[in-house]
């Protein structure tokens, strides 16, 4: 009986350290600066928009980064850069700060050395698509 016990508790600690080196990894795998090259609004009552070359992202080893990216929706270059906080899990990143249309929890598609494809809603029937580049 005892053995078991040791053996289910050992078990668990190599599940979550597996875990927990999955984030760290995809975390590292992040860090440095991105290109924003589509983004894209998928709307279920109409048509979507896709824009291309936005500008940049960058990812900070401690979880803090900036945002140089044109207005999604306009296409104009936005003044100045704006910061960000940030945070991941093995598959998905939340981003918070002043970038309305970045600053949202994120599902991760495709997790590449040089490409990233995450996914998002925000509620009203739309759902949003970035890729980033290296």
């Amino acid at each position: 009986m005892r053995y078991s016990g040791l053996l289910v508790t050992m078990l668990l600690a190599l599940c979550v350290l597996q875990g927990c080196s999955a984030e760290k990894k995809f975390a590292s795998r992040l860090r440095g600066q991105w290109q924003i090259t589509k983004y894209n609004v998928v709307d279920t009552r109409s048509s979507g928009q896709e824009s291309e070359i936005l500008g940049t992202i960058t990812f900070n080893k401690n979880h803090t980064g900036e945002v140089d990216l044109k207005n999604i929706f306009t296409q104009n270059r936005r003044t100045g850069v704006r910061k960000i906080e940030w945070s991941n899990t093995e598959n998905s990143v939340t981003i918070r700060g002043e970038d309305a249309e970045l600053a949202k929890a994120w599902i991760v598609i495709t997790n590449k050395g040089n490409l990233q494809l995450w996914k998002s809603t925000d509620g009203y029937n739309r759902i949003q698509e970035i890729e980033l580049k290296r």
